[in-house]
C-alpha cells in the first residue's frame, strides 16, 4: 500500500504508537478488529520556496521530564 501510494504521488507515514481504543472510536471500527497500525496519507503542500520560521528547540522537545 505504501509503495503504491508513493508511485501515485501520495505521501504517508506509518504510525505504530497510538491509542487503539481512541482510533477505533474515532473511525467506528468494530471491537472484533485489531488496529495494528495507522497510515495517514495525503498530497504534500505546494512548495512556494519560502521557509517557515522554526520553533526554538525548547518549544518542540523536552528532556528529563515526564
Amino acid at each position: 500500500m505504501c509503495a503504491q501510494a508513493a508511485s501515485l504521488g501520495v505521501q504517508g507515514c506509518w504510525i505504530g504508537a497510538f491509542e487503539a481504543d481512541k482510533v477505533r472510536a474515532l473511525l467506528g471500527i468494530p471491537e472484533e478488529y485489531v488496529v495494528a497500525a495507522v497510515y495517514p496519507m495525503g498530497y504534500a503542500a505546494k512548495d512556494d520556496g519560502t521557509r517557515r520560521e522554526k520553533k526554538p528547540m525548547g518549544k518542540s522537545a523536552c528532556w528529563d521530564k515526564l
